[in-house]
């Protein structure tokens, strides 16, 4: 279903780039890609997750599997004659987790380049995309207007 209905639209979209030409692959254009159309893939995820924790899960002959809406399965899963497996955990545990991972700064691409591609776009008057198609106008302004400066 997430393939289906989400992300065969974005390998689609994005092997178009790479088959026209349009995506070599280096550092410039997979930090395009990544600025240009990460917030869009994102919010499509987003939006798939909460379709999908809120269809029905049918009966099934097995007893083993609950069915319901898995948000609700989730939640409040003594409606269901289940057991709730969620752990209470102390603070300092979590603390001493956040101390050992890395968290995503935010930015959906490399720093340099994030801040680069806010140059351009504020020097060439363009604006973040709101879909596919200003996404892919941005992608190849941008790819466009980058190796013009740096030949100069």
């Amino acid at each position: 279903m997430l393939r289906k209905e989400c992300t065969q639209f974005w390998i689609d979209a994005l092997k178009t780039l790479k088959d026209v030409g349009d995506f070599t692959g280096d550092s410039l254009d997979t930090g395009l890609v990544q600025f240009c159309f990460m917030s869009l893939v994102q919010n499509d995820l987003d939006r798939m997750s909460s379709v999908w924790n809120c269809h029905r899960i049918r009966r099934s002959k097995n007893q083993n599997v609950p069915n319901g809406r898995p948000v609700v399965l989730f939640s409040m899963p003594e409606l269901f004659g289940r057991r709730d497996y969620l752990k209470p955990v102390d603070q300092e545990h979590i603390e001493a987790c956040c101390t050992e991972c890395t968290f995503r700064d935010g930015l959906p691409c490399d720093e340099e380049l994030f801040e680069l591609f806010i140059i351009y776009m504020t020097e060439y008057s363009l604006e973040h995309p709101g879909n596919v198609d200003q996404a892919l106008q941005l992608y190849h302004a941008l790819r466009d207007a980058i190796p013009q400066d740096l030949e100069q």
